[in-house]
């Protein structure tokens, strides 16, 4: 996709991102009681289990009774502190040693902290359970909470906090959830205020600790691959002897709500934002189940509310975000307004048609949409294993839910009359009216993420700090091989047309993902007429010739299935809906509508992205990294432009469906509760008949320019300087592609705090705020990036320093730990993220998508145990050149 209309779609990406799971998503999404068994320990510990064997991992979850809520004035964001504090160790495992075992299992370790709770999880092999059992045995009775430990913790605390802050739309967040009550009733308020955390001390951190942290406040969720018995015994052996607590009390404030008070944010976005901010209730209360269906309907495309916001052309896109705690909560409407239009029109229009529901009532099918919807989450969390226990978690150890259905029952006994009276009740006027103001300086220095909405931080990626102490219970499992396998083995069609189909079998659970693409280029596009690609693509999701998109919404519903449609397309929905999905999908490729009236809204949109990516210099230091690394007429720096996108005509899009959009060039993957052959049958019919037209379009870029220097500056007001470094690297089949993989890994992958970069950079010499390397290849060529963000003062030792680790990789070679630790994560790591459907389909499809043999997974253990330093050492002569590096610096003047 051209960078211009990708800047959009990273905008409008806001409308998931805002929905990220929250206290509120869990609320009416419990599981079956037939799905669980859970115990009361003596201590009074809570022990729940969910048995999942569709791969032989685990996923662990202590959650602890406390959190932003509990805390006491002038002691706030400890809660988040001690969090932190968790990972420090204890006498038995210090830091180092968790790490060092976290590392060696490829496992996931990550917290969160809320109001109400803070819940710390493992995702790991299912036969080392035992090992994550003792480990938080150990830390709930042993933290060690030292003044060392705290202000290694507290850095990084006031370091996330303010790298929070940076991003314009967690501000306005952030300022709407502290104005919006007086007690917290949003998900960011563990953060807590700056202040407070620079001013506390390791005792105050400790006295959190002490007072909240024993058996008697805890829950612990265990689900995956295991036996239910075998948990429970093994959880009255470990956890029986730690002693319960004396809990202090706990507050149960309501909140009281503000009424329309205004709040303003200025920040480094293209578009302005609102937040309407409504009161919301609690989990337990009677109106939630209503809420919950209002906030479907809301989201519903073929809502009034979508009409209103979107089609009219007020917004780019709107989200939104259900806040929940115990005793009340807020609910936000993030409205993006479209230029052209203003902030007042929007919000107008949302308000509008919210009046309309308290007279009329909403619309029976759309609440009828809601409940299967609602329903349908019970069986969607089963895709993933430690997304179902998170679901069963929330419930039982915050809730205290008895039965962890009783959710689905109240959402099924809504009445249409509940559901209005909950509007009435709480959309009148909302507690408050955020604004984000976009910057309009063409200097300022953008930042389009979504906001920041809950806490969370990941442990798996942390440096080892001093010594490495592991007891027995640490030691013993880790000598003892991973017991874990990729469970990837698909079965590949491949039909006269060319079409490809992959399918993978997923029996334990009923329900269906489906992702494809169908292969395109941006040469693709007339000469003249760039845009037009990406312009078709999103069209697809206007309807068909035969289903309009209305109708084909109204199908959607009813089976409460999802579809993203577009060249790259995606779809999830219960196994049964397979069928009529692939229907969906072949309609929507073979026989795309392109009215007039929709093509005009999809131009509209695509102009107002280039537009808007003219203004901001993200867009364009991306624009010149690409310039620099690749030869000039290579396809991918053709751009849309005003010009090109005007130029273009309904019949250059139908040229380009009938020439580019074909079977010969198109992947379509199916993981879930399917037969392989029924599956065949399905694509077959739908799509057997589907013809290609012509030569068969080469999509193969080329080569990019042999490694060089260069360099290019792009100057904006942002007080912080940007640094992307690169050089060309090989594509996915390539042998040489593994070496660069654990070279990667090593230096900086995704910024890791374990990798070199960042200990280097960031750690011992405080050059960088953010370090991190990057391997980005696919079947035809790849790339190494690197990307630092510093003061202007330090950029360029801190590139300096980037080359010195570079060129120490020619001359020392990698020794025999820091290999296995490499290669153990990315391979044990990749097998255990298996543990989500959703990541088996995204896999599946892209191996194929590489032209990667079918039993490619199976194979990575051999292709990374063949690795020594020595092969490191020639990958790191051969393509990391420190003096050979494209260079794009974006910030101040130099």
């Amino acid at each position: 996709m051209p960078r211009r209309l990708g800047f959009l779609c990273r905008t409008l990406c806001l409308a998931l991102a805002c929905t990220a799971l929250g206290p509120g998503s869990f609320a009416g999404a419990q599981t079956d009681p037939t799905m669980f068994d859970f115990a009361t320990l003596a201590n009074g510990m809570r022990v729940v289990v969910v048995e999942d064997h569709a791969v032989p991992v685990v996923s662990t979850a202590m959650w602890y009774r406390f959190g932003a809520s509990d805390e006491r004035p002038g002691k706030t964001g400890l809660a988040h502190a001690l969090a932190h504090m968790m990972y420090e160790g204890t006498p038995e495992v210090s830091a180092a040693g968790l790490d060092d075992a976290i590392s060696q299992l490829g496992a996931k370790a990550n917290a969160t902290t809320a109001n109400d709770y803070t819940v710390y999880r493992f995702v790991l092999p299912s036969d080392k359970l035992e090992l994550a059992l003792r480990v938080e045995a150990d830390r709930m009775s042993h933290l060690l909470i030292t003044d060392a430990a705290w202000g290694r913790e507290k850095s990084d605390v006031l370091a996330e906090y303010d790298d929070d802050m940076t991003r314009p739309l967690t501000r306005l967040y952030h300022d709407v959830c502290r104005a919006a009550a007086n007690v917290p009733v949003c998900a960011l308020s563990p953060l807590g205020d700056r202040s407070d955390i620079v001013r506390a001390v390791a005792g105050d951190v400790r006295s959190y600790y002490q007072d909240w942290y024993a058996p008697n406040n805890a829950t612990l969720v265990v689900s995956g691959d295991v036996a239910t018995d075998d948990v429970m015994n093994l959880a009255r052996a470990i956890f029986d002897p730690i002693p319960c607590g004396d809990l202090p009390d706990r507050s149960n404030a309501v909140p009281f709500y503000s009424a329309d008070k205004p709040v303003e944010v200025a920040g480094d976005f293209p578009y302005e934002v609102v937040d309407l901010a409504f009161p919301a209730p609690g989990p337990n209360d009677f109106d939630s189940s209503a809420y919950q269906i209002i906030d479907a309907i809301v989201n519903n495309q073929r809502s009034n509310f979508y009409k209103a916001l979107v089609n009219s052309g007020y917004t780019v896109g709107y989200s939104t975000q259900l806040d929940q705690n115990l005793h009340g909560g807020l609910y936000h409407v993030f409205l993006v307004t479209a230029p052209g239009h203003t902030s007042a029109q929007a919000r107008s229009a949302f308000n509008d048609v919210m009046k309309t529901a308290f007279d009329q009532g909403f619309p029976d099918d759309l609440i009828r949409a809601a409940k299967i919807a609602i329903s349908l989450r019970k069986t969607y969390a089963r895709d993933s294993i430690s997304g179902l226990g998170e679901r069963v978690g929330y419930a039982a150890a915050v809730e205290n839910a008895s039965s962890l259905d009783r959710d689905d029952g109240r959402v099924a006994a809504t009445t249409s009359s509940d559901v209005t009276t909950a509007a009435r009740k709480f959309f009148q006027t909302p507690a408050v009216l955020g604004l984000l103001t976009p910057a309009k300086s063409r200097l300022a220095a953008s930042n389009s993420g979504p906001p920041v909405t809950s806490v969370t931080d990941d442990f798996s990626r942390r440096a080892p700090i001093g010594k490495v102490v592991e007891a027995r219970f640490v030691r013993d499992p880790l000598l003892a091989p991973v017991n874990i396998q990729t469970r990837l083995h698909p079965t590949r069609f491949i039909f006269p047309n060319g079409l490809h189909l992959l399918v993978q079998e997923e029996h334990a659970n009923p329900t269906v993902f489906i992702t494809g693409t169908a292969q395109t280029s941006p040469g693709s596009d007339p000469p003249g007429k760039e845009g037009a690609g990406a312009m078709f693509s999103s069209l697809l999701d206007d309807g068909s010739a035969k289903v309009g998109a209305d109708q084909r919404r109204r199908t959607l519903d009813a089976l409460g299935a999802t579809l993203n449609l577009g060249l790259t397309f995606d779809a999830h929905g219960p196994a049964q809906a397979t069928g009529k999905l692939i229907e969906l999908i072949a309609d929507a490729l073979r026989h795309p509508a392109l009215r007039s009236a929709d093509v005009e809204e999809i131009r509209k949109q695509t102009l107002g992205a280039v537009e808007q990516s003219d203004e901001d210099p993200d867009f364009h230091a991306d624009a010149d990294f690409d310039r620099l690394l690749m030869r000039p007429g290579d396809p991918n720096l053709r751009e849309p432009t005003a010009d090109s996108v005007g130029r273009i005509k309904i019949a250059d899009l139908r040229d380009y469906a009938r020439h580019f959009v074909r079977p010969d060039l198109s992947v379509i993957t199916v993981v879930g509760d399917v037969d392989p052959r029924e599956v065949e049958r399905e694509v077959a019919g739908a799509f057997d008949d589907w013809k290609n037209e012509g030569p068969r379009p080469d999509l193969n870029p080329g080569p990019f320019a042999p490694a060089h220097a260069a360099i290019r500056y792009v100057v904006t007001n942002h007080r912080l300087a940007d640094a992307h470094l690169g050089a060309p690297a090989v594509a996915q089949g390539s042998d040489d592609y593994y070496a660069l993989a654990v070279l990667n890994e090593i230096l900086g992958a995704d910024g890791g705090f374990d990798t070199r970069l960042v200990a280097s950079l960031r750690t011992r010499e405080d050059l960088a705020y953010r370090v991190a390397s990057y391997l980005t290849a696919d079947r035809y060529r790849g790339t190494l990036d690197f990307r630092l963000t510093a003061q202007p003062s330090t950029v360029t030792r801190a590139v300096e320093a980037l080359r010195g680790e570079l060129a120490r990789l020619h001359d020392d070679p990698v020794g025999p730990f820091e290999l296995d630790r490499a290669r153990t994560k990315i391979v044990a790591g990749g097998f255990v993220s298996e543990e989500s459907t959703q990541v088996v389909a995204e896999r599946v499809q892209a191996n194929e998508l590489e032209g990667l043999p079918l039993n490619y997974e199976r194979t990575l253990p051999g292709r990374y145990g063949a690795l020594d330093g020595a092969a490191l050492q020639h990958a790191a002569q051969t393509y990391l050149r420190p003096e050979s590096l494209v260079e794009v610096y974006e910030g101040p003047q130099p």
